[in-house]
């Protein structure tokens, strides 16, 4: 009735209509990002994706301002003992 070629035509058709993929990995290309797939992984929402880069970008400058400007709110007040008030034996001079 069917032949071999058109018997595998006949389920390939069967099973792209049906919703079964033949491959479990899939390769995607979006913008210039190559994103892999495996299985039937939605494409990455890119509000989404901007706006958790523009977060982390607010948070770490935050971040790295105030430590570079009032770092001892994290630190604690006096970090480091004044030098001057070491003697001369604490330093090792003789």
């Amino acid at each position: 009735m069917y032949g071999g070629a058109s018997l595998a035509v006949g389920i390939a058709k069967f099973l792209r209509c049906s919703g079964v993929h033949h491959q479990s990995r899939r390769s995607a290309f979006y913008s210039s990002k190559h994103i892999l797939f495996y299985r039937d992984q939605v494409k990455p929402d890119e509000k989404l994706d901007r706006l958790a880069q523009r977060t982390m970008f607010v948070f770490w400058t935050w971040f790295f301002y105030q430590m570079i400007n009032e770092g001892h709110t994290l630190l604690g007040e006096n970090v480091f003992p004044d030098p001057s008030t070491f003697s001369d034996a604490e330093l090792g001079i003789e």
